[in-house]
């Protein structure tokens, strides 16, 4: 947007060779004080609903790739993800509800070719993230709008 290089790549030859040795794989890492988490299966009558929340305008040639929930340990409250692709970029919406709105991130970041914009709506975070210009990202973010509550 401002005329500046964000990213360059360079490409290169690379060989692989024909098979690895399996002491390869072993990690360096010990396992104490790692702790391993399952997440239950959820009934079908247990989801979210699939519309909880949508983007009611979008930038030209962005479309909806996919939409989930996840439960990640130690947040009460299930986030959403919403994924859009132009068929180049990706645009990645995560709503998820705030109960502390001060201590929320709200405005623009940027870290490369990648940024983020976040703001509160209707007592949820919304974080939008993507290798777009900054000016998109603001976008999905300002047309995000909760058409369901949370069950």
């Amino acid at each position: 947007e401002q005329d500046e290089i964000l990213e360059q790549l360079v490409y290169t030859q690379i060989n692989f060779p024909d098979a690895l040795p399996d002491d390869v794989f072993e990690s360096s890492l010990g396992a104490d004080g790692l702790a391993e988490f399952h997440a239950a299966p959820q009934a079908a009558g247990d989801r979210l609903p699939a519309d909880e929340w949508e983007v009611v305008k979008m930038p030209e040639g962005f479309r909806l790739a996919t939409r989930d929930h996840q439960q990640l340990p130690g947040i009460g409250a299930p986030i959403a993800h919403m994924l859009f692709t132009d068929g180049l970029a990706a645009v990645s919406v995560f709503t998820a509800r705030q109960d502390l709105p001060d201590l929320a991130w709200r405005g623009v970041s940027r870290m490369g070719g990648v940024n983020a914009y976040g703001r509160m709506v209707d007592g949820f975070h919304i974080t939008v993230v993507g290798e777009v210009p900054q000016r998109t990202v603001r976008f999905f973010g300002d047309n995000i709008r909760r058409v369901s509550a949370v069950k």
